[in-house]
């Protein structure tokens, strides 16, 4: 149903300005529990002079969320997960970076496709839906989604926003 909602661009105004360092710190704290559990750290690199952005705040909690629970998933124990806030000209970054397993370059095409499970994923719980949410919120809130891997050495998620304004229109999701 996510999925579905995600693609049709069903339901909320990204009309709430959002502090996305705080929602990056709550959805950690959420994570919390499963980080300790995988001996993993993470590490929060949070720029405290970030702009707000328009969103509708479930959904971006959405993508920080699979994003995050996606490093846990596939990051060894002992790894290292890092997430950066920075903006570049008139956009947010965030960057979610690990020391997880990689994704091998002729896998790089299926990972945002529905229902792509990786052949190296085939191994963890996954409905295959994750990145294709998360491909779809962000666009839905004129955003991108970029990623960087390689096998054994680990994967970057880099999201960038529009910075709110008030001439901003008002999108739907």
């Amino acid at each position: 149903m996510d999925a579905s909602r995600a693609e049709s661009g069903e339901s909320q105004q990204l009309e709430t300005p959002v502090a996305l360092n705080s929602l990056i710190q709550e959805v950690a704290k959420q994570q919390s529990v499963d980080l300790r559990s995988n001996d993993l750290s993470l590490e929060l690199k949070l720029d405290p002079t970030l702009p707000e952005i328009l969103a509708a705040i479930p959904q971006l909690e959405r993508v920080i969320w699979n994003l995050l629970s996606n490093a846990i998933k596939f990051t060894p124990t002992n790894g290292k997960i890092t997430v950066t806030t920075v903006t570049v000209d008139d956009r947010v970054s965030v960057k979610i970076s690990d020391t997880g397993i990689g994704i091998a370059k002729d896998e790089m095409p299926l990972l945002f496709s529905e229902y792509g499970r990786l052949p190296g994923a085939s191994s963890t719980e996954g409905s295959g839906l994750g990145l294709y949410i998360v491909k779809n919120l962000v666009k839905a809130h004129g955003g991108t989604v970029d990623v960087e891997s390689e096998l054994g050495k680990g994967t970057t998620f880099t999201l960038r926003f529009p910075v709110a304004t008030r001439q901003q229109p008002q999108s739907k999701i």
